[in-house]
Parts: structure tokens; C-alpha cells; sequence
């Protein structure tokens, strides 16, 4: 899980700042490389805790943060590796943090990697007609929301990759997706996927 005391922030000259919520301090330490540029996305790896995805306009630059083993705090970070992709618009990860998916407002396709530990990125799908715009991975990690510029939504079944698109909402752009729903590797329960389209007041 994202280390519940810090919290993340980009900034406009691509470095990224770290907060500690706890001591209510910054960070000393800023993670910045001259490969990270123009970031616009942020994830922590589900149950790691020490690892940040940041998507920016070379891919996806994964830090390793570190903690000091004698009082907790915060030591540093270290860029374990870039993934090359198209500049990086959104970013989400398989709650259990073993495959993160990374999307372009540039380019219809999405990209996985498996836990981040390969720089060769499995394409999902192209989609001609606008870039991509949201991913949203649902609570058991089994299902994938995927929203493009130009609009349109469609789901995705994580095991075969199998898809429909949401017919209803056809043309129009999601802004922000939220699931409830059964935990990680359990199939039982109901799924539950609130959506926000934009100019539009109301949830569906």
C-alpha cells in the first residue's frame, strides 16, 4: 500500500516533491531526473509502499523511496528504471501492485507492465481517433475502465482481455471513475463503477 504518511506532488519543473502528513514537514529530498519531464501523473504501488510511478513525457519513471531503519523517516529516493512510452497522461496499477497500465492523450493505446520489472511493454489495444484519457482498474483488479480524448468508455475483463464498449455513453469523455466493490483475488460480490462524464452534473 502508498505510504499512508506521505503524499506525492509533481511539480512544473518535473521534479516531484514528498510531503510527510505525520511531521506535517517537506521533504528534503526531491525526486528528479533529467529523463522526468512535464509530469502529469502519480501512482504508489499497492502493497509496497516504497514504490512511485511517475508518468511524464519519457514514459514512466519508477522510484524506490527510501526510510531510514533506525527511525522511520524519510532517507531518499532512487530511480530504479524508465519505461519508454508515449508522454504519459494517467497511470493505475493492479491493486495487489503485481502490473501497472499507463495511457497517452497523444496516442490511442494503453501499455502494461508486469510489476514494473521490464522495460518491454505489452500494448493492450490501439484505438484510432484520440488519445486515452482515464484508466481506472476496479477493487479485485478484475476489470478495466479506459476512457479516450475524442470520448467513448470501454471495459476490459483482466484475465482474457476480452472487451465491450459502453454503448450509452458512446462520444462522450469520462473525467473520473470510482469502484467499490470485493477485495483483491476474491470473485464474489457485486462491482459497483460510478462515472463522471464532462459538462454533465449528475453520476452514472
Amino acid at each position: 500500500m502508498a505510504p499512508t504518511h506521505l503524499c506525492a506532488i509533481a511539480m512544473e519543473d518535473g521534479s516531484v516533491c514528498l510531503y510527510d502528513l505525520a511531521a506535517k514537514l517537506w521533504s528534503t529530498h526531491k525526486l528528479c531526473n533529467t529523463q522526468q519531464r512535464e509530469v502529469r501523473a502519480l501512482a504508489w504501488q499497492p502493497a509496497s509502499g516504497t514504490v512511485l510511478a511517475v508518468g511524464c513525457t519519457a514514459g514512466v519513471c519508477l522510484w524506490r523511496i527510501a526510510f531510514s531503519g533506525t527511525t522511520g523517516a524519510l532517507s531518499g529516493g532512487h530511480m530504479q528504471r524508465v519505461l519508454p512510452h508515449a508522454p504519459v497522461s494517467c497511470l493505475a496499477w493492479h491493486p495487489l501492485g503485481s502490473w501497472l497500465v499507463a495511457g497517452s492523450d497523444q496516442l490511442g493505446v494503453v501499455s502494461l507492465w508486469a510489476g514494473g520489472e521490464t522495460s518491454s511493454a505489452v500494448s493492450l489495444w490501439a484505438r484510432g481517433g484520440g488519445g486515452v484519457s482515464i484508466l481506472s482498474i476496479s477493487n479485485c483488479g478484475g476489470m478495466l475502465l479506459a476512457g479516450w480524448v475524442s470520448g467513448g468508455v470501454r471495459l476490459y475483463e483482466t484475465r482474457t482481455w476480452s472487451w465491450r464498449t459502453w454503448e450509452a455513453f458512446r462520444g462522450k469523455r469520462c473525467v473520473a471513475a470510482a469502484w467499490s466493490g470485493p477485495a483483491p483475488l476474491s470473485s464474489k460480490g457485486p462491482r459497483t463503477l460510478l462515472v463522471s462524464f464532462e459538462g454533465e452534473p449528475q453520476l452514472h
